[in-house]
């Protein structure tokens, strides 16, 4: 199935809320994929993935809700494919200084 790929990445300097999500919509067609809907509606899903990154019902209830309006505006199905979120801590930098 047809689809796109988006990430967003939080990097907050003045708290240790670090991290970040990615996301897969489907769609029907390639072409529905590369609009301006989707694809801000895909950054809207990655960003919101992270936000309820430790509540899954959560995220699917908004996702659900905002993907009947979505899917509506392009007149096409989208489905979320994969989904995962994460945060970082400052002692996980790969340089080994907390001040990153």
């Amino acid at each position: 199935m047809p689809g796109l790929i988006e990430t967003y990445i939080h990097s907050d300097n003045s708290s240790p809320n670090k991290g970040g999500a990615m996301i897969e919509l489907l769609t029907e067609t390639d072409f529905s994929a590369r609009t301006d809907d989707v694809q801000a509606f895909a950054k809207r899903c990655a960003k919101m993935a992270y936000a309820f990154k430790d509540d899954e019902g959560a995220f699917q209830a908004w996702f659900m809700a905002c993907c009947i309006v979505e899917s509506e505006k392009i007149n096409e199905v989208i489905k979320l494919g994969r989904r995962e979120a994460w945060s970082v801590s400052e002692v996980d930098c790969a340089c080994g200084h907390r001040s990153c």
